[in-house]
């Protein structure tokens, strides 16, 4: 009877296998100096490295509700974010945003785990940076423009650089691939297109 109710209970619990989501390029593929090693990651660093998606330390609000003097209503008001013009009707989607993010006058500081193994489709990669789902300049393009914009705001996504995404072969997006934190690869494989 004890061998049953052990082989009941594997039956009915959940098995993790990992997180499954979207895999993007960062921007200008140069991380932030929060990690030691972090210019390895940059063009001609070699190194392949991911930025996890996760929540920066600071005071959440929806960006409505943020205050006037804090960082997300300043950006609203920007003539433009990365080159990209900001018209009235994008003012207004930002200004009356719901999603939460962070309300400070300055850029969130977000918990890197520098150097940790993250394993994506069977390629080995190393957390060298983080993918904010609350920074200030994310949620703001997010709001304005959707889509595209909303990479690291909505659903499960990691960031990766340039070498990883070679290795990866997805051409710049990978669609449902698989990651485990904190885990070597067994193989080095790649997601191929997706």
């Amino acid at each position: 009877m004890k061998h049953i109710v052990k082989i009941i209970l594997l039956y009915f619990l959940p098995v993790t296998f990992g997180t499954t989501g979207k895999v993007t390029t960062w921007a200008g593929d140069i991380t932030g100096p929060t990690c030691p090693d972090h210019a390895k990651c940059d063009p001609g660093g070699g190194m392949l490295c991911s930025a996890p998606m996760m929540k920066c330390n600071c005071t959440e609000r929806p960006g409505y509700l943020t205050s006037s003097s804090g960082l997300f209503k300043q950006i609203c008001n920007w003539p433009n974010i990365d080159g990209k013009p900001i018209t009235a009707a994008d003012r207004d989607k930002c200004l009356n945003c719901e999603k939460l993010v962070c309300d400070s006058p300055d850029y969130p500081w977000c918990p890197t785990n520098c150097g940790n193994p993250i394993c994506i489709n069977g390629v080995q990669t190393f957390e060298m940076d983080a993918c904010p789902s609350n920074h200030q300049k994310n949620v703001a393009k997010c709001c304005m423009w959707g889509g595209d914009y909303c990479s690291c705001i909505d659903g499960n996504w990691i960031d990766v650089n340039a070498a990883a995404m070679n290795a990866l072969g997805c051409s710049g997006l990978c669609q449902n691939a698989t990651w485990q934190s904190g885990q070597n690869c067994s193989q080095q494989s790649g997601c191929g297109t997706r």
